[in-house]
This record gives C-alpha cells, structure tokens and sequence, in this order.
C-alpha cells in the first residue's frame, strides 16, 4: 500500500494542475498534451503517487476557494459533483 503525503500546494500539485487545465480546455489539441504529459508524470519512479497527491491537492484547493468566493461548502460541492456524476454516467455508477 502506498504511503500518502499530507496535500500541499507544490510541484505534485503544479503538475496536476497543469494536466487539468489542458483537459478543461475542451480542445483536442490540448487533450492530447494532457495525455502525453501525464504519461510522462506517472512513468516516473514515484509518477502515480505524484500525480494522485497533486490531484488532492487541487481538488482541495479548489473547494476552498469555492467556499470562499461563493459560499458552496466542500461537502455541497462534492455531493453536487457526485450527482453529476451519476447523472452523466448513469447506470454504470448507480
């Protein structure tokens, strides 16, 4: 089992943030660099736990930030998360 570091805002985190970004573009271009790049990320030694810790982190990040400038509370925003979820995938989830 892998040993998870405490999240933080670091070079985990800027990675993450960077494969995210290209995907949230929307464009295919980007999409393809998305994937390139987080095949690097993950073929390093420690590239899954990095990439994963990076996530958390943002993923963290993000809700606090949600909190404060719109008031949504983590736990609102991850079960509206969760409902689009389901809702997009459908009966693979349910």
């Amino acid at each position: 089992m892998a040993e998870w570091r405490t999240p933080e805002l670091d070079g985990a985190a800027a990675d993450a943030l960077a494969v995210v970004t290209l995907f949230a573009s929307g464009r295919a271009d980007d999409a393809r660099l998305a994937a390139d790049l987080l095949d690097e990320l993950v073929d390093q030694p420690d590239g899954v736990e990095r990439v994963v810790g990076g996530l958390v982190s943002i993923t963290g990040a993000l809700l606090v930030l949600l909190e404060h400038q719109a008031g949504v509370t983590p736990a609102d925003a991850l079960d509206q998360v969760g409902r689009l979820v389901l809702e997009v995938a459908g009966d693979g989830y349910a």
